[in-house]
């Protein structure tokens, strides 16, 4: 692997414009893929929040908030309400998510990584997390630690300054609070960025280790990060357009089934498929932007009319591609151009070469 720090300058759309070229006949695997990493992850959690639901009203009791102000009572009797219509968290259903999201995150990256290499779809691929279960582990449980602790300071320090602000009345207070989630919603995004490639890092070579991917995506990311999370943002009119279809097919299932098990499964398997599609195409193209970040694929005239270069293709040997695949680094109508200027010149030479021929032949007779 290239360790070289490689700054990513690539355009959005022309990594995008990659991962389609990418994807170009052959969507069908990948969303399958993603369909079936939904399933165990998505789906079955969806189901066990609704078969296994955290009931708080045994844990307040039924006579909780006797003696209390009117407004705390107030307060309980309306968990106690919203508790009672539905549930949203899960015990149960939290520890399965600690326990399979790490290994599907790391199957996935090594999926997406084999896709371009070969387009190879095999759905095999997605279980490698599985079959090399506890680095997958560790990577989730030391990332979710290095972003959620923090975060829940922060979170905790923002509580008590809110509540400081409510006692008080204080308009510094509330200037603070301000201040306080804005550094808050920095930090998440300067961390997530930084480890947005540790999965893939650990796919692409198991011999680093949990540390020596996380260490190599904060490595790779100084100086990238504006850059990864424009990229991101350039999907947010797929993504904008993918909620609209699962809110509209979600709809039309809840309208058909009702409430209950059914409705459950249905709107988590089949009402997301239109985010099958946006993660899909927003893998490959996350999958793209770390071959450039690894060196593995290089720009030569600053991306200008889509040119790049993948320095290594499906055999590893040395490959040029440009929009058109002519694997000169050049747009297809600079070669047209390049070739009709050789021709010119080859006919010019050709003319003067049959005049000096002409005019010695001419010099003979007359000798």
């Amino acid at each position: 692997m290239n360790k070289e720090h490689v700054i990513v300058d690539a355009p959005a759309h022309v990594i995008r414009e990659i991962a389609r070229q990418k994807l170009k006949d052959n969507w069908k695997g990948f969303v399958i893929a993603v369909f079936v990493a939904e399933l165990i992850t998505s789906v079955i959690v969806s189901i066990l929040k609704f078969l296994f639901p955290l009931d708080i009203s045994g844990v307040l009791g039924n006579d909780m908030g006797y003696g209390l102000q009117n407004e705390s009572a107030v307060f309980l009797s309306a968990i106690r309400q919203a508790n009672a219509a539905n549930s949203n968290f899960s015990v149960i259903a939290s520890i399965y998510t600690i326990a399979v999201a790490g290994a599907v995150a790391l199957g996935m990256a090594h999926f997406t990584l084999r896709f371009l290499k070969d387009k190879n779809t095999d759905i095999g691929n997605l279980f490698f997390g599985f079959t090399n279960y506890l680095p997958a582990l560790g990577l989730s449980l030391l990332e979710s630690f290095i972003i959620t602790i923090p975060a829940f300071i922060i979170g905790g320090i923002i509580g008590i300054f809110i509540g400081v602000g409510l006692l008080s009345g204080s308009g510094i207070a509330g200037f603070l609070i301000i201040i306080l989630i804005i550094c808050f919603m920095s930090y998440l995004v300067y961390v997530s960025l930084g480890l947005a490639f540790s999965e893939f890092f650990l796919a692409d070579d198991l011999s680093v280790g949990v540390i020596g991917a996380i260490k190599s995506s904060w490595k790779h990311m100084k100086g990238n990060r504006p850059g990864l999370f424009g990229f991101l943002l350039s999907y947010f009119g797929w993504a904008f357009l993918a909620i609209i279809g699962t809110g509209f097919i979600g709809l039309l299932i809840h309208l058909i089934t009702g409430d209950g098990l059914i409705n459950v499964i249905l709107t988590s398997a089949i009402a997301t498929i239109p985010l099958y599609f946006f993660t899909t195409y927003l893998n490959v193209g996350k999958g793209v932007y770390y071959k450039m970040l690894v060196g593995k694929i290089v720009s030569e005239q600053k991306f200008t009319d889509m040119t790049y270069s993948i320095t290594e293709d499906d055999t590893g040997a040395e490959k040029g591609i440009d929009s058109e695949d002519n694997g000169f680094g050049k747009t297809s109508d600079e070669i047209v151009d390049a070739d009709n200027e050789n021709k010119s010149e080859a006919e010019a030479i050709e003319h003067v070469e049959a005049e000096t021929a002409e005019a010695l032949g001419e010099e003979e007779k007359a000798d």
